[in-house]
């Protein structure tokens, strides 16, 4: 009827699913501002296929239709905290992270060996400063200024200091090669600006800093 296929072409059950991915495709009666103009699903599979990725449709009559999208395992979306250090921006997975507060001058305290730590609930917790772990210049260096971000990874427990707490987004995170020779990165994301996020790798952030 649309002309899509020739009349006389045999196609499995597989082809013809597949014939919802084809621009211009709709089984739509009647153009609106919401249907029939055969936009969408090939949009889908196009985005899908620029990740790497497939999307596939198994349907069963009676029961109904299951579309099944595979991306590679080197994509994954991030639940993270979006912070900037100077100009620089990183993203901290939530679920490593305990609370964000501006510290007070009673809170601060150095340890033997030079090592800053901030009073965190009756506990005391290292401050790792990110703006000097990663070289960054123009940050915000008093811990007074900055805010502080306790991420944790089983018992323990530091304090990040950065210049300022952006808000929690969800990401598309991607292990990129240049970027999984940085140290304490564990991969990056596009922003909604179009810049490069840095997630931060918070288990090797700990570890260096012990």
């Amino acid at each position: 009827e649309k002309g899509l296929v020739d009349p006389e072409k045999k196609l499995s059950e597989k082809e013809i699913y597949s014939l919802i991915f084809l621009p211009g495709f709709s089984s739509a009666e009647k153009v609106t501002d919401l249907s029939g103009r055969g936009v969408g699903m090939d949009v889908v599979r196009r985005s899908i296929e620029q990740l790497q990725g497939k999307v596939d449709v198994e349907s069963v009559l009676g029961e109904g239709t299951t579309i099944t999208i595979e991306l590679p395992f080197t994509l994954a979306i991030t639940d993270g905290m979006l912070v900037r250090v100077g100009t620089q921006r990183f993203i901290v997975p939530t679920i490593n992270i305990d609370m964000t507060f501006r510290a007070e001058e009673q809170d601060l305290f150095t340890m033997m060996g030079d090592s800053e730590q901030v009073n965190f609930r009756g506990h005391s917790v290292p401050v790792i400063r990110l703006h000097k772990q990663f070289e960054i210049n123009g940050a915000k260096e008093s811990l007074l200024e900055g805010t502080l971000m306790v991420i944790k990874n089983n018992n323990r427990r530091y304090a990040l200091l950065v210049d300022e707490v952006i808000g929690q987004q969800q990401l598309v995170g991607k292990s990129i090669h240049m970027l999984t020779k940085m140290s304490h990165i564990s991969g990056g994301a596009i922003l909604g600006d179009g810049r490069v996020g840095l997630i931060l790798d918070t288990s090797a952030l700990m570890d260096s800093a012990a």
